[in-house]
């Protein structure tokens, strides 16, 4: 199984396209508040187990949508670094999905 997420519309935007997409690739997308909060993606890999983790995003400044390959240990706020997320993790992941192979 897999599991899609997105994210919430950023600061006063009425939409956020990533939202759109995920929900139009798989009704049950997760879709995460843009204020740090890393429990509900959390709490829905540990329930669920999914044999792959497919985010989805858009630039801040721009209107491009995109498959996120790295996650960033960091906790921001209004685009400001409050630190690490978690200290015991590395501050980059990039993902082991193939992109070429699944678009390719």
């Amino acid at each position: 199984m897999d599991l899609i997420f997105a994210f919430e519309p950023f600061n006063n935007e009425k939409e956020n396209i990533s939202k759109k997409v995920a929900l139009l690739i798989a009704k049950n997308a997760l879709v995460l508040p843009v204020k740090f909060d890393s429990n509900g993606l959390i709490n829905k890999i540990n329930a669920e187990k999914p044999t792959r983790i497919i985010g989805i995003g858009r630039c801040r400044k721009g209107k491009l949508v995109r498959i996120e390959r790295k996650a960033t240990n960091l906790k921001e706020e209004n685009s400001k670094a409050l630190g690490k997320i978690s200290e015991k993790s590395p501050f980059v992941r990039f993902s082991t999905l193939k992109i070429k192979s699944v678009f390719g």
